[in-house]
């Protein structure tokens, strides 16, 4: 994986100028992802003070770490670099947490506005394309799957 810096030092090489045609980037602002190899979670109650903590994070855009606002500026060199060697930059992955999403935050209405927000953000600094990761039957963010609750 290349980071900006990393990536500019490259750039100036005609080769490899010649052998890349996209710049991808992969970004989840929150994890959700098992706390060991047996795959445990966090306990309930820590997952629901988390989410509750998440929609006013996603909620805003004063520049708190998971607003649209501060995903884009993570990218701004990047997006200088792709538009210097005229390649597109784009989101490969993306969603409100990686590993399934959160119950209660990631298949929420909110969730679904800040995605289109982070899409409009993106698109007016330059990003030429997002991909929402959806999962599979047991992803929160999976707009096809129901959860039972109870």
């Amino acid at each position: 994986m290349y980071v900006p810096d990393e990536w500019r030092a490259l750039a100036d090489s005609d080769q490899v100028r010649e052998a890349v045609n996209t710049l991808i980037v992969m970004h989840y602002p929150t994890a959700n992802c098992p706390l060991d190899e047996q795959g445990t979670h966090p306990p309930v109650e820590e997952i629901e003070a988390t989410t509750i903590r998440f929609f006013d994070d996603f909620s805003h855009h004063d520049g708190n770490n998971r607003s649209v606002k501060h995903f884009a500026s993570l990218y701004s060199r990047m997006v200088e670099i792709s538009q210097e060697n005229n390649v597109p930059l784009v989101l490969l992955e993306t969603n409100t947490a990686s590993c399934n999403g959160f119950l209660g935050l990631s298949d929420s209405f909110l969730a679904t506005l800040w995605t289109l927000d982070l899409g409009m953000q993106l698109a007016s600094t330059g990003f030429e394309h997002m991909m929402v990761h959806l999962g599979g039957q047991r992803s929160y963010y999976n707009v096809s799957t129901s959860y039972r609750l109870m």
